[in-house]
């Protein structure tokens, strides 16, 4: 049994490798070829692992090891400007997609139980998936993305409240079972709270001068919030989440994350191979209405109840739009849910079949909608401009008002003021220059505003936005943000009013800084290699030399662009050096090369 199980695994993940490689060719998502692959040798397909219990042992492994990195990963300290946005948007918005969901499903056809299961099914979103495609392209640290995780937070605290009640209707329907797993339910969770309180972090402390116990120490807690899942009923998924939020003591979380990150790529392979061959045969033309409704639902109507509800906060349009677009799928949590409803015998198993489609279509839905965001909003933006409505309601809609009439002249606008632009800020606090900042994140507005500095809120793509920063009068107009598209937009808008203003932008990597130079930026910051100190050297150079700004600015374009070139020739060149090393001495018999690690 032992030695079949490990080589399903083994051929799930040579599976999962080998669609992966067309995917990459195809440039699409990787997560789509292992979908794929798990329904090419599952039963759906050739049937070469068709038993349902190897199959669902797969599934349940993948995702307790995926929730487990995950919970590790949800760092709290990222939400604190987003605080009244997470906990009140967020359980409204589990509340209204709920009652929605189920009262969709209800009009299908399905019975009352059915669609309560529904309800919860299409109401949670991916914490795997939003956190993977957000730290892939960058985006974990940015407004929109901090606002998803804020979201998916109250949603896992939810969702194990959701959990308890559904093991309770598998357990028995009396009022004392419920009470009962309830109280496990929320007995667990303490649990996990005193290990993050008390317990985890004189653990690590302990074992931190020995990266392999650090290691070891993880997986232990891991395996023992697992057992004490199952042994309560619950399913280890659950166990192994609360697992990974008890280890989130700063800052041996990082270095633990760091050590188990290898293992998150593998069992997020393992994962969506077994949603794959999770896909078995069943009626599907007289459910072909029902998906497609769900379908629907999901990456349509969820969206705008997300939009509305970050409108009615008082975030911008594009913020909340792609904050929105972002959980537009099916939770992980959605499986689990379907699955103790099927295996109880509480719902039909179709459900599952069409659950496991859903998630499918919407997860890898997801990988365009975030990649595609900003073009998307650009395409829509004229319809979406109704939802403005629903600004009126935030307390916050005052914030790009209230300083109308007001002229600036030869001062400086920063455009971002979250961790970069703070630093920046505060230097030129000291400078005593006069500084009108823009953000789209009304906490930090407000914030900025009790300070009695001059702020205003809004997106730096609005021509109305730019028009009251007074750009055609600023002196230097610097941008922290690491998004090109809406760099290039702010420059175009600046030299077509002032083209001898300077300006600054932000790039995340060596490419988009040198496309930056080209498109005429005086220069770019980049975070990875410059730290804001010198940065704040520049600008005090700029600020103290106004008659000889535009030699020192020629100079230092040149200095740095010639840096960032000859450092991306040294990253070509090692990319691809081991590929000519191997040519030339297969061409040349060159035996110099042998003794080189290719």
């Amino acid at each position: 049994m032992i030695e079949n199980v490990l080589f399903d695994i083994a051929f799930a993940i040579i599976a999962g490798t080998i669609v992966a490689y067309f995917m990459k060719v195809l440039k699409q998502p990787l997560i789509l070829g292992y979908i794929i692959a798990g329904m090419i040798i599952g039963p759906l397909g050739f049937g070469w692992i068709a038993n349902s219990e190897v199959i669902m042992l797969l599934s349940e492994l993948g995702v307790a090891f995926l929730l487990f990195i995950i919970g590790m990963e949800l760092d709290f300290r990222r939400l604190a400007n987003v605080g009244s946005f997470v906990t009140y948007g967020g359980f409204f918005q589990v509340i209204t997609t709920f009652v929605l969901a189920y009262l969709l499903s209800l009009a299908l056809g399905f019975t009352a139980v059915t669609s309560l299961y529904m309800g919860l099914i299409l109401t949670f979103s991916s914490t795997m998936i939003v956190i993977k495609l957000l730290s892939d392209g960058g985006k974990i640290d940015t407004l929109p993305g901090r606002m998803m995780l804020g979201i998916l937070i109250v949603q896992d605290i939810v969702v194990i409240l959701a959990l308890s009640i559904v093991v309770s209707m598998t357990a028995g329907s009396d009022m004392s079972s419920l009470v009962f797993t309830l109280l496990n339910g929320f007995g667990l969770v303490a649990l996990a709270l005193i290990f993050k309180k008390s317990i985890t972090p004189h653990l690590l402390k302990f074992a931190s001068s020995s990266p392999e116990l650090l290691f070891m120490t993880a997986i232990s807690v891991c395996f023992t919030f697992v057992g004490a899942a199952s042994y309560i009923g619950f399913p280890i998924a659950i166990g192994a989440f609360l697992a990974g939020i008890s280890l989130t003591a700063y800052p041996y979380d990082l270095e633990i994350a760091a050590r188990v990150s290898s293992l998150r790529d593998f069992f997020a392979t393992l994962f969506f191979v077994a949603l794959g061959l999770q896909i078995v045969s069943f009626s599907f033309l007289n459910y072909i209405g029902p998906l497609m409704m769900f379908t629907a639902f999901v990456l349509f109507i969820k969206p705008l109840v997300l939009l509305i509800i970050g409108k009615a906060f008082g975030y911008e349009l594009r913020t909340s739009f792609i904050a929105a677009l972002g959980l537009a799928q099916i939770s992980e949590f959605s499986l689990i849910i379907v699955t103790v409803g099927v295996t109880s015998g509480i719902i039909p198993v179709e459900i599952f079949s069409i659950t496991a489609i859903l998630a499918i279509i919407t997860m890898t839905s997801t990988g365009y909608y975030i990649k595609y965001s900003d073009k998307i909003f650009d395409m829509f933006s004229h319809y979406l401009l109704i939802f403005e409505f629903f600004g009126k309601f935030s307390k916050n809609d005052k914030l790009d008002k209230g300083q109308d009439g007001v002229r600036h002249k030869n001062h400086i606008v920063l455009v971002g003021c979250h961790l970069l632009g703070e630093g920046i800020l505060s230097e030129l606090g000291k400078m005593k220059r006069a500084v009108v900042v823009l953000d789209y994140n009304p906490e930090i507005i407000k914030r900025l505003l009790e300070d009695d500095l001059v702020a205003y809120y809004g997106d730096v793509r609005h021509r109305e936005v730019l028009e009251k920063l007074d750009i055609g009068h600023a002196s230097l107009v610097i941008s922290t943000i690491p998004n090109r598209e809406d760099n290039m937009f702010l420059l175009n808008e600046v030299k077509k009013r002032n083209p001898k203003c300077i300006v600054f932008v932000t790039a995340n990597n060596i490419e988009d800084a040198l496309v930056s130079y080209d498109n005429g930026v005086d220069y770019v910051i980049l975070p990875k290699l410059l730290g804001s100190e010198r940065v704040n050297e520049h600008i005090d150079d700029i600020l103290t030399n106004p008659d000889g700004i535009q030699r020192y600015i020629a100079r230092l374009r040149k200095k740095y662009i010639l840096t960032l070139e000859t450092q991306l020739e040294r990253k070509i060149l090692d990319e691809n050096e081991p590929k000519y090393l191997k040519h030339l001495q297969k061409k040349f018999n060159l035996s110099i090369f042998r003794d080189k690690k290719l």
